[in-house]
């Protein structure tokens, strides 16, 4: 009787854990929308220095969840880096951009938004005359993303 008592205890606690992280991940995830959404309406009202404030606000806001270090988390840092790499390449700030988008394909390796970071990196190479390492990165980009022509 007494196991039976632990073993429930045990799965309960177990349980709790995981309703406790789905939870705190629901809360991260749906305040990175309104901060994306955020992004989007200052790019759209082209306030570069009030996108890159609010990404920083997330940023703050984020590290200080205990969980935000676990691997559960890095598709979302990935998509917050990458969304810094676009406005700091709006400000004119080439080499944050460079890092944002190096440190968010890191972070993905493949796939689609792996590849827009690449697209991205071409971008600003072929803004400094760096034509080898532009075509280097379009090919990166083709490579994880062959459908996308564009």
């Amino acid at each position: 009787m007494r196991s039976k008592m632990m073993i429930r205890k045990l799965v309960f606690s177990a349980l709790a854990a995981v309703v406790i992280a789905l939870g705190a991940w629901c809360l991260i995830f749906g305040a990175y929308l309104d901060v994306h959404q955020s992004v989007i309406v200052a790019a759209a009202a082209r306030d570069w220095p009030g996108a890159l404030e609010r990404l920083g606000e997330y940023r703050s806001g984020l590290i200080s969840f205990p969980i935000y270090g676990s691997g559960m988390f890095e598709g979302l840092r990935a998509r917050l880096l990458y969304d810094e790499g676009v406005v700091r390449a709006a400000l004119g700030d080439a080499a944050g951009a460079r890092e944002a988008f190096r440190e968010a394909i890191r972070l993905l390796s493949d796939g689609e938004d792996a590849a827009e970071a690449f697209y991205n990196l071409s971008r600003l190479d072929i803004d400094r005359d760096d034509l080898d390492q532009a075509v280097e990165n379009l090919r990166s980009a083709l490579a994880r993303a062959p459908a996308d022509r564009d």
